[in-house]
């Protein structure tokens, strides 16, 4: 794998991170409700990974899950091939999540 496909590989799944805090965040009532919240969001995290062993005409119906692209750029970038399509696709897909889980966030704690 190239340096610049790390990178960004590096970029695009260090946005799950922020994305996954403010959206527990954004809906939790309690820290026992978080926890609950925390178990769920990490099988959503995780779902994705089950493209990789269905048909290939359906790998991107796993498309909704924001670590889809994730895990089929770390594919593409093995086995050599351009990342720029599914990485390009996962910037836009957290960057408007960061957005929208933001403005929760900020709605539900702030106003």
């Amino acid at each position: 794998m190239s340096l610049i496909s790390i990178l960004l590989i590096s970029f695009l799944a260090a946005l799950v991170v922020p994305v996954y805090a403010l959206a527990v965040n954004s809906v939790v009532q309690n820290r026992m409700q978080g926890m609950v919240y925390v178990k769920a969001f990490n099988m959503l995290v995780l779902i994705p990974i089950a493209a990789f062993f269905v048909p290939e005409r359906f790998v991107h119906l796993f498309g909704i899950f924001p670590t889809h692209w994730v895990f089929q750029s770390i594919d593409k970038a093995t086995q050599n091939l351009s990342i720029n399509l599914f990485t390009s696709i996962g910037f836009v897909f957290f960057l408007i999540l960061l957005w929208l889980v933001s403005r929760i966030f900020i709605r539900k704690h702030f106003v």
